[in-house]
């Protein structure tokens, strides 16, 4: 399975989550899943690369 396959549904449930019930702080986690995200998605293409 594709690897940031799970940060990138964390994102979508926690954004979902946070329509519902505002979360203190949503923008900082969002970020951090956001990069986590991107960060996953850079190394496997690096890995794919070599």
């Amino acid at each position: 399975m594709y690897p940031a396959i799970y940060p990138i549904l964390g994102l979508f449930a926690f954004l979902l989550l946070d329509q519902f019930y505002k979360i203190k702080y949503a923008n900082t986690v969002s970020i951090v899943l956001m990069i986590s995200s991107v960060a996953m998605i850079l190394a496997n293409f690096v890995y794919k690369l070599l």
